[in-house]
Order: structure tokens, then sequence, then C-alpha cells
């Protein structure tokens, strides 16, 4: 689907450990093809067969600015895309979702397991039709004694998915 060239563009920032090279640039050319405004890493410190940081003589200190950087590019983003693949999210990319939440920019998970919905709907008021639809289906697959709490919460509090999560978070962690 072509980009509406009418409509302002998204700014997306990625984040995430920069040993997912790879993913970075995939999301890249998925978000570009979205017609979204993609701001990127500026080096991968933890790929060294890639020519960056290392090679190129990046200090300790270089590292720190670049990563005070890229929060003046979560500064500049409308969203913030978590490449959490295989769930991991290191400290560095932690600073920076602590960081989004604590400015108002919308965070959103690649990979969203319960612990990353939870996260999600603590810090967000709304939910994109996308996402309520895959956050409907991760309620569903809960199985047992659990699944049918919650069906009952919501049946007599006349209450959404959402508003279990916000009375009962423990079943998402």
């Amino acid at each position: 689907m072509a980009p509406d060239i009418n409509k302002k563009p998204k700014i997306v920032c990625l984040c995430g450990f920069t040993r997912f090279r790879d993913e970075f640039q995939v999301a890249n050319y998925e978000e570009s093809m979205k017609g979204n405004i993609v701001l990127s890493v500026g080096f991968y410190a933890h790929r060294p067969e890639t020519i960056h940081a290392q090679e190129l003589g990046c200090t300790p200190e270089q590292k720190i600015a670049q990563d005070e950087l890229h929060k003046r590019k979560i500064d500049i983003s409308d969203e913030v895309y978590v490449l959490n693949i295989n769930g991991y999210i290191g400290d560095s990319t932690r600073s920076e979702i602590d960081y989004a939440i604590g400015i108002g920019v919308p965070v959103r998970y690649k990979e969203q397991g319960p612990k990353e919905w939870a996260e999600i709907l603590k810090t967000q008021d709304y939910l994109s039709s996308d996402d309520a639809v895959a956050f409907g289906e991760l309620c569903h697959s809960i199985k047992g004694d659990q699944a049918e709490t919650i069906k009952d919460i919501c049946r007599r509090n006349e209450i959404t998915w959402l508003g279990v999560l916000k009375i009962m978070p423990e079943l998402f962690e």
C-alpha cells in the first residue's frame, strides 16, 4: 500500500539491542513503506562484524553521548517502536522506554507478550484497532481458572479486557 502523500507522516523512533542489526533494517524498511519517517540508532555497537563503533574508535564517552542523542530522537517522535527480539530488552533500551513513557510518547513492541501488553496498557489510555484485536487474542488465550475469572469479571462489571488488566495486573505478569 502506497503512503498517502497528503497526510503528515508519523515519526517512528526504533529502539532495541544493536546486536539485532538485521531486524533494525527490516523495521526501517517496513515503517518507511507505511509512509512513516524512521529514526534509528547511529551505529551498531554490539555488531563487531559491521563497520561501526569499535572499528571506528567509538569511546565509552561517545557511546554515552549517542545514547543521549537517541533520547533527542525520541523527543521529536510520535512513537517508539521497540525491537525486543525474543523478548530481550537491555538496560539502554529500558532507559529509552522509560524516557519515552515519561514524556508521553507511545511505545509499541515488535513482540507483544503479556508483560509488554501490561506495560503498554499501564501507560496508554487507548489502543489502536489492530492492537485491540491482538490484545483480545492474547486475553482469550489465557486458560483455566484465570480465563473463567476474567470472563466472570467482565460479565458482572460490564468492562473490557483492558479494564481487567487495570484491576488484575498480576494475570499478565
